[in-house]
This record gives structure tokens, C-alpha cells and sequence, in this order.
């Protein structure tokens, strides 16, 4: 496991130590999502030719500007959210999480297709399953026994 003995020990040093390096990277996973979504919009109002010369492609790409920005910003802290969940052996829990995404992006993509919706509407779904796991995770790394959760009274057996 990736998890430290001190960790796994529940000692209150160790437990706060790894409380506050999660605090930390989600910090900074937060402020690289904000980085990479004020990038990202920038470059796709200021920029939409650098990537291609279709004038069509240049202004879809444009419109799509609202949940592209969402996706990339959620998705910083998505995968923060990832590692933590890994990092403190909730491997299983995070796999039913990815099964329960596969089932909303495909039933978002489903309602899309079949409502003949456009592609603005794909993507708010692509950045609603962004923005929802990265909630859940962090609202599961929150819950007693969390990383970023409250401590958990530890008893000892003889």
C-alpha cells in the first residue's frame, strides 16, 4: 500500500501531518485548474486559429469555451482527489466511482444523441461528469476516516 505506517498506525502526529499535505496538494491542484482554465480560456478567445485555419472549427471551438474551461478546471482536482483516494487504499471505492461515471457519461451522451443536441450540449455533459466526480471524491474524503476527514477515535485491542 502507499499508505505510511505512521498513517496506518492512526497516530493523531501522523494522521494530522497527512491531513495537512492533502490540504496542500489540493491547494495547489486547485490553483492549477484555475491557471489552466483562465489559460485556456485566453488562448481560445485570443488564439483560435493557432490550431487550425477552418473558420468553423476556430468559432465551435470558441463556443464551447464555457464547459471546456469547467472540465479543465475540475479535472485538476479530480485527479488530486484520485491520488488521495489511492494514496489511502480506497481503491475499491474509487472503481464503483469510475463505474458510476461510465453509466453518466454514456446516458448524458445517450440523451444528447437522441434529442439531436448539439456539441455544446456533449460537452456539458463531459464537464458536469468532471465537476460531479470531483465533488463526490472530495465530499468522501471528508467523511470520518477521510484523509481530509475528522479523526476517528482509536482503540486499541490487548
Amino acid at each position: 500500500a502507499l499508505v505510511p505506517a505512521y498513517l496506518v498506525a492512526e497516530t493523531g502526529a501522523g494522521r494530522a501531518r497527512a491531513r495537512d499535505l492533502s490540504r496542500a496538494l489540493l491547494a495547489v491542484a486547485a490553483a492549477f485548474g484555475l491557471l489552466s482554465g483562465a489559460l485556456g480560456a485566453a488562448m481560445m478567445r485570443t488564439l483560435p486559429f493557432a490550431f487550425t485555419s477552418n473558420a468553423a472549427v476556430a468559432g465551435e471551438a470558441v463556443s464551447l469555451m464555457g464547459p471546456l474551461v469547467l472540465s479543465v478546471m475540475a479535472l485538476s482536482i479530480w485527479h488530486c482527489n484520485e491520488g488521495l483516494m489511492l494514496a489511502t487504499g480506497r481503491a475499491p471505492l474509487l472503481s464503483v466511482m469510475y463505474a458510476w461515471n461510465v453509466f453518466f457519461f454514456t446516458t448524458g451522451s445517450y440523451v444528447v444523441l437522441s434529442r439531436g443536441l448539439t456539441l455544446w450540449h456533449s460537452w456539458c455533459v463531459f464537464a458536469s461528469m468532471h465537476v460531479t466526480f470531483a465533488t463526490v471524491v472530495s465530499i468522501v474524503l471528508r467523511l470520518p476516516g477521510g484523509v481530509l476527514g475528522p479523526a476517528l477515535a482509536v482503540t486499541r485491542s490487548p
